[in-house]
Order: structure tokens, then C-alpha cells, then sequence
């Protein structure tokens, strides 16, 4: 058996060995069910780790039948085995990707834009694709390992063309819900024609007071100048659970968010809205001081990325205003399936 290589890319040198008994096609196949069983109801994180063990079987089917002797086809096995494993056992295994034993550095410059996606807000939005270029991306530094430039490259390609769909899936989960509110139809006054008065002496003069504006049309013509767009940010990925500090790489994803809001043309305000899911033990009053002060957390994460502060607001909604409804008792499967409610949501305002 060779020694470990040292792998390459943002994943750090560390790998996982486990008992494997080799490339066995019933053993894969019964494997696979199993990943498809859990998908379902799975969280954004552990459809990470899923589709990247569904993409390691790929690895070793595709080397188990194309390779004679070495160890990668089993090492790939070992891979998805050990994340699944480590699911089974109520454990969050390592986002880092783990590299099989013969392998090279290649396409460092994807790695970089794996890196980026993983560390940005719309990790949770891509994690199916992005899983699958990751390890598409050992894939290729295997097959240049073993010196297949050719099947290097066609698995380089499929590494971008994952990257592309994990970027397009971004792009989609933030796509903009902008809110256009129509003015309100008023009755058009039409002139009528009347007889000319007869002549009377001149009236004094009285002072008639103009009517009170109506409320309602007044907050609707005001509405209608302006648009809202609307950005929602899952804390699942901005927070470590129950706490209100970003961690640094998570602050640094919002910098595009606030490169975004400074250059809107228009920009009246930023109103920033916290929202948990309804499983707290605390009650209310405690969801919603945990909504607002992450809020707070995402608003001074934007004004330190250069937004104007005196445009931002904070506010906490708690459990007030779910976006999916997820009966039951406190358990992983409620607490993943409640995983949207926990959320904060931007709204840049901008006048019309």
C-alpha cells in the first residue's frame, strides 16, 4: 500500500480509513437506497454530506471497474461509508472534503470557488452540487495521479459544470421578490357645465379649511413610489445554534449583500427582520430577543462591510411569522424540517 499523500485544496491533510471489504456492486447498490431514503427530510447540511457520499460511490464504481490493483476504489468506498457512519451515530461529520490516498494537485483555481460557496450565505442552496464538484475534483487529481490526462480532464469539466449549477442555485435562492404595490384607482373628476348665477351681492369671505388627507391613500401613493427587495439569509448557516455572534467567515459572506446594498440607486432604507423557528424552551419573549439581536449581528456585519448605518433597522418577529408549519414534538427530524423559519430577512427599500 503507498503512503498518504498530502492532499491539496482548502481541505486540510486528514483523511478517513475505515474496515472496507472492497468494491462490492450489492453492498453500493443497498447503500444508495439508503441515501435516497434519508434525502427527504434531510437539513441543507446533511444533504451536503449525502450527495457527497452518493458522488464517492460514483468515484469508486467508475475506478473499480476502470483500474486494476491500488487502493482509491476502496479508499472512495471507505469515504461515503465513514459520512454515513457518522450520520447514523447523531454526528455532524467535517464540511472539509477528505482525499483518497493517490492523488495530485489540480484545479486549484476551483477549489477556490468551492471554498468561496461553502463560506458564503448561499451555501445551504447548493449543497447538492457543490458536494458533487468537490468530489469530482479529487476524481481528476486521481486519475492525473495515476496518468490519464485525458479522463483528467473530462472530470475537470465535470467539476465546473457542477460548480456552474451550485453558483446558478445561489444566484436563484437570492434572486430578488420585488414588491411592487399598484396605485390605487381614484374616481376621475369630469367638469359639468352650469347655468351662470344670477347676479348677488358679494359674499364675505370665508376661509374654507382643505379636506384631511386620507390616511390609507396617503401610506398607498407613498407605497407605490417606492420598491422593496426582499433578501432572506437562513441562520443555520450564519449562526452556531442558539447564538447571536457571526463567526468571521460568516461575517465575511455578506460582504456581496453589502456591496449590493451601497451601490442600489435610490436606496431609502434597510430594514433587517429576525425570525426563529418555535422550539424554544424559553418561550416567546426569549425567540424574539435571540430574532432581534441576530438582526443586530447581521445589520453590524453590513455597516462594518461599508452600509450606511444610519439606514439600517433591527427588529426581532421570534416565532410569529413561520414560513412552514412542522407539527410535532422537539426532534432532529422537526428541528430540520423548521430549519426555514430560522431565518433573517433584508429588505432593501429604494424609491421608484
Amino acid at each position: 500500500m503507498q503512503p498518504p499523500k498530502a492532499p491539496f485544496g482548502p481541505p486540510p491533510p486528514e483523511r478517513v480509513r475505515s474496515i472496507a471489504s472492497g468494491v462490492d456492486a450489492e453492498r453500493i447498490a443497498r447503500t444508495r437506497i439508503r441515501i435516497a431514503a434519508q434525502r427527504a427530510t434531510a437539513s441543507a447540511t446533511k444533504r451536503y454530506h449525502l450527495a457527497k457520499a452518493d458522488a464517492w460511490l460514483d468515484f469508486a464504481v467508475d475506478v473499480g471497474s476502470t483500474e486494476a490493483g491500488g487502493d482509491a476504489a476502496e479508499d472512495a468506498l471507505d469515504q461515503a461509508m465513514a459520512l454515513l457512519g457518522a450520520m447514523d451515530r447523531g454526528r455532524n461529520p467535517p464540511l472539509r472534503t477528505l482525499h483518497v490516498v493517490a492523488s495530485s494537485t489540480v484545479n486549484p483555481e476551483l477549489w477556490a470557488t468551492v471554498d468561496q460557496i461553502k463560506n458564503s450565505a448561499g451555501f445551504p442552496c447548493a449543497v447538492d452540487p457543490l458536494a458533487r464538484a468537490e468530489v469530482a475534483l479529487v476524481w481528476a487529481g486521481h486519475k492525473a495521479h495515476i496518468g490519464d490526462p485525458k479522463a483528467a480532464e473530462e472530470i475537470g469539466v465535470r467539476a465546473q459544470q457542477s460548480l456552474d449549477a451550485a453558483g446558478e442555485e445561489v444566484r436563484r435562492c437570492f434572486a430578488v421578490a420585488e414588491v411592487e404595490l399598484v396605485q390605487p384607482s381614484v374616481p376621475r373628476l369630469v367638469p359639468v357645465p352650469a347655468a351662470a348665477p344670477a347676479p348677488a351681492p358679494a359674499p364675505k369671505s370665508v376661509t374654507t379649511p382643505a379636506p384631511a388627507p386620507d390616511p390609507e391613500q396617503t401610506a398607498a401613493a407613498k407605497s407605490a413610489a417606492t420598491h422593496v427587495d426582499i433578501v432572506p439569509l437562513p441562520t443555520d448557516t450564519l449562526f452556531p445554534f442558539g447564538a447571536t455572534r457571526l463567526n468571521a467567515a460568516r461575517s465575511e459572506s455578506l460582504r456581496d449583500l453589502a456591496q449590493r446594498i451601497r451601490s442600489t440607486p435610490k436606496l431609502l432604507a434597510v430594514r433587517i427582520g429576525g425570525h426563529t423557528d418555535r422550539l424554544s424552551r424559553s418561550g416567546p419573549e426569549f425567540n424574539r430577543r435571540l430574532a432581534e439581536s441576530r438582526a443586530q449581528a447581521v445589520g453590524r456585519a453590513l455597516i462594518a462591510h461599508g452600509v450606511d448605518a444610519g439606514l439600517i433597522s433591527a427588529s426581532g418577529h421570534g416565532d410569529t411569522l413561520p414560513v412552514v408549519e412542522c407539527p410535532g414534538r422537539r426532534t432532529r427530524a422537526i428541528i430540520d424540517c423548521l430549519a426555514p423559519n430560522r431565518r433573517v430577512v433584508v429588505e432593501i427599500e429604494r424609491a421608484a
